[in-house]
């Protein structure tokens, strides 16, 4: 039963790459016309999610031309992080706004990235 399970997951996958290149390009299609896309994850701080989702978010906004990015975290700390971003490093950045739960060594990537 288990190989089953997992000969399934491996034919409805699909391949991303890796740490060192991803291809998100088989979302181009499947993204055309929509204003929202969601992203979760299976765990915080694991490395190899984190990278790809920071990979993932840099994608759909130079390639598809998604502008806003909304964490799952409080309001207020993140109007008021967005509002003093130009005066703070990324990291001071990054942990005035997000949930403890999103900050890793591996985002802060992603605030380097949004405040250029």
């Amino acid at each position: 039963m288990a190989t089953l399970f997992v000969n399934e997951v491996k034919k409805q996958s699909i391949d991303i790459g890796d740490m060192d290149c991803y291809h998100f390009e088989f979302l181009q299609p499947i993204l055309e016309h929509k204003r929202f896309v969601f992203l979760g994850e299976s765990s915080h701080c694991a490395k190899e999610y984190s990278l790809a989702k920071v990979n993932l978010i840099k994608y759909l906004h130079e390639e598809l031309g998604f502008h806003v990015l909304a964490f799952e975290s409080e309001l207020g700390p993140c109007m008021i992080g967005d509002y003093l971003s130009d005066q703070l490093d990324s990291k001071r950045f990054m942990a005035g706004t997000i949930g403890r739960v999103w900050q890793n060594e591996f985002v802060p990537g992603l605030f380097d990235y949004m405040k250029k």
